[in-house]
């Protein structure tokens, strides 16, 4: 199942940077992946992490595209911010495309506020 999903991680829209893209190879080891079935199915995974002991980050989330649209990203993502309630995060922060109106949706069913929009510059030198 991790096959699949990293093909996705090479996408050239999946990270705003190379630097981004490098910090995530350790999120790559299987065991720090969550997964999310239904039934017997793998359908869904997630990574997540606590910065500064209370910052609370869902690293990576990705749905296997024949289960979208289905009302599973919410419960995936519910998950990731349970693990990191678990793991005493305090606050969690997570952002997505301006152009991802789904992911936008599920961070507010989820009953997360938006907060700003991050502007993003880049130098193609």
């Amino acid at each position: 199942m991790l096959k699949s999903f990293r093909k996705k991680i090479g996408s050239p829209n999946c990270f705003n940077s190379k630097n981004e893209a490098i910090s995530m190879q350790d999120d790559f080891n299987p065991k720090q992946w969550q997964l999310l079935y239904k039934g017997s199915t793998p359908i869904g995974m997630f990574t997540v992490r606590i910065h500064l002991g209370q910052i609370g980050i869902v690293s990576y989330i990705c749905l296997l595209e024949e289960f979208r649209k289905q009302g599973l990203g919410v419960t995936l993502h519910k998950k990731a911010i349970d693990m990191l309630i678990e793991g005493r995060a305090t606050i969690y922060e997570g952002g997505t495309l301006e152009s991802n109106i789904p992911m936008q949706k599920t961070f507010m069913k989820n009953g997360c506020e938006h907060v700003g929009t991050r502007v993003i510059y880049k130098n193609n030198r």
